[in-house]
């Protein structure tokens, strides 16, 4: 046996006698666990759910005890307006790990609630949280599965070739590839022909009005009232940053999922091969699920599909002269948070010849073998000293010689 119904069926979790709202509580279907279920740690908790809305659509999963003690709860983002497989493995319930494994339909997962053991649990309640737009949510199947579900149902493409939801309105949305290839060119002349503005800041973003002495580094410095940041020209220097602002585009879902895209590029394609990669290569990823089953999956980034679209091979630098144009323009001067969590997006590249500075995440952080809480690591331990020491000298080397 590889697999065990709970349910099978149409099930409907709009209310009775009412439409659900946006910003009402959860809707729930509660299921009590059959004496006769294979409840294994090592099989899979699943259901096939679709949830009609314009937003991600919130979903959870609660494993009560029979003792009445508190739930664990795996708490999901999902695709809306398809039919997606739910799944969560049922050892999860000991709570090991916060962050869960996605799924294809899924976004990042997350779980919450104390420890607790797979046998204790006698039900499972079912929420699904009403989004923007919510026009109902059906739950088609639960059951237990040895080794999990495939992919997502699609009767039809989610996105268009470009990236956008299909069927979506946005007062920004771009028309066709080649009014986006018109456009890209435009912003990539205006860059590399015209100057800036003159904002009287320095090339750093430093405050020319207000000058302390130039040290070729970022450092601090008290004037007598207060404590300034001050750039490596020895300029005043106010950090106005966003986050992610090296990051070309996002990563999502490809492997099991082809059919959400439409007209998509192959990643045996040797033009979009850069568009494409396994979440291996993913340094959060690795991170928080480690060698997973989906490790060689296909990820795809459209943004960067479409640049590739329009600049050809050289897409990296058209992007890099485009971002570094836009935070001039827009009077941002630091990025931040997540420019180094995707190991191949040369933020290296993009911090020197952009000369834009920067506040930087830390990627690939040191582990332990055992975890105090959840998956948090022994930092008291001679394991994650030596760790740390490594973890220092291949994670900051590359910042050496950087003046930010």
């Amino acid at each position: 046996m590889d697999s065990f119904v709970w349910f099978q069926g149409a099930m409907s979790f709009v209310p009775q006698g009412r439409k659900a709202h946006h910003g009402d509580a959860p809707l729930t279907l509660v299921f009590d666990r059959p004496a006769a279920s294979p409840w294994q740690e090592d099989w899979w908790f699943c259901f096939d759910l679709k949830v009609e809305q314009y937003s991600d659509a919130q979903v959870t999963a609660a494993f009560l005890p029979g003792d009445g003690g508190a739930p664990v709860r795996a708490v999901y983002e999902m695709l809306p307006n398809r039919r997606i497989s739910f799944r969560v493995r049922v050892g999860a319930v000991r709570a090991r790990q916060f962050f869960l494994p996605v799924f294809p339909g899924s976004f990042k997962g997350e779980l919450y609630g104390m420890p607790a053991e797979p046998e204790a649990v006698a039900r499972v309640e079912l929420f699904v949280t009403p989004g923007k737009d919510f026009r109902g949510a059906t739950l088609y199947r639960v059951y237990l599965a040895e080794h999990g579900p495939a992919g997502v149902t699609a009767d039809a493409s989610l996105v268009d070739e470009m990236g956008q939801m299909i069927g979506a309105f946005c007062p920004t949305r771009t028309a066709s590839v080649e009014d986006m290839r018109q456009r890209l060119q435009a912003e990539y002349r205006r860059a590399t022909e015209n100057e800036p503005e003159d904002r009287g800041l320095s090339p750093w973003g430093g405050y020319r009005q207000k000058t302390f002495e130039a040290t070729g580094w970022f450092r601090t410095q008290h004037d007598g009232q207060r404590w300034w940041l001050v750039d490596p020209e020895g300029c005043a220097f106010f950090s106005n940053g966003v986050c992610y602002g090296t990051r070309m585009g996002e990563f999502g879902w490809y492997s099991g999922m082809e059919r959400l895209y439409r007209d998509a590029p192959s990643p045996e394609d040797p033009l979009y091969r850069g568009a494409f990669t396994p979440p291996r290569e993913i340094a959060e990823y690795v991170k928080r699920h480690g060698e997973t089953s989906h490790s060689g999956d296909w990820m795809i980034n459209p943004a960067r599909v479409n640049m590739m679209r329009v600049f050809g091979e050289n897409w990296w630098e058209a992007w890099r002269v485009i971002a570094t144009r836009r935070f001039q323009d827009w009077g941002i001067n630091t990025t931040g948070v997540g420019v180094v969590n995707f190991t191949d997006e040369r933020v290296e590249d993009f911090l020197r010849l952009s000369r834009l500075p920067y506040a930087v995440i830390l990627k690939r952080f040191p582990k332990t073998e055992h975890y105090i809480c959840l998956d948090f690591p022994d930092v008291f331990s001679p394991e994650y000293a030596e760790n740390s020491r490594t973890f220092a000298r291949r994670e900051l080397s590359p910042m050496a010689g950087i003046p930010v």
